[in-house]
């Protein structure tokens, strides 16, 4: 009665169509590969960004959504290998992808995907110091093995 009014503001949202929105932290090598054109390919031998691939999981994105207060990304990481590293090009395929679903089905995802080439020789493992045996029986065949993160090593011993 004295003129004075009094509003309360009530916001209901009665249908959410608006898929959440994945963001890319500016420091993140996801921004490096997820716009580059065509093939991305990536030496086996440039470990440091083998290294930033290798730690990338679900909290190397953020995500903003209308209706929910957090919507945590599902990361996938699909990895194959080539049958034949020189013909193919590569020795090792990798796909990462990030899906954000909010409560109400709405859905968004980010994907890219880098070729590794196999650029790093084979180190070869036990393999015997040169001597000289004059007149006495030749020692065992020794027994030569490889470390190569990459392809299996056919090692072949001549004499």
């Amino acid at each position: 009665g004295c003129g004075n009014v009094s509003t309360e503001v009530q916001i209901i949202i009665v249908d959410d169509h608006t898929a959440p929105v994945i963001q890319i932290p500016t420091w993140s090598i996801i921004l490096k590969y997820i716009d580059a054109p065509g093939k991305v390919f990536i030496n086996l031998s440039q470990t440091d960004i083998i290294e930033k691939l290798d730690e990338l999981g679900d909290g190397s994105v953020y995500v903003e959504d209308e209706c929910d207060e957090q919507v945590v990304p599902e990361f996938t990481l699909e990895v194959s290998y080539a049958d034949d590293c020189v013909g193919e090009g590569y020795y090792e395929h990798r796909i990462y992808t990030w899906t954000a679903t909010d409560i109400c089905g709405n859905s968004s995802s980010i994907s890219f995907d880098v070729y590794i080439i196999d650029d790093v020789a084979p180190v070869l493992l036990g393999v015997p110091s040169d001597e000289t045996y004059i007149c006495v029986p030749l020692p065992a065949q020794a027994v030569v093995t490889s470390d190569d993160p990459a392809q299996p090593v056919a090692i072949v011993i001549s004499s």
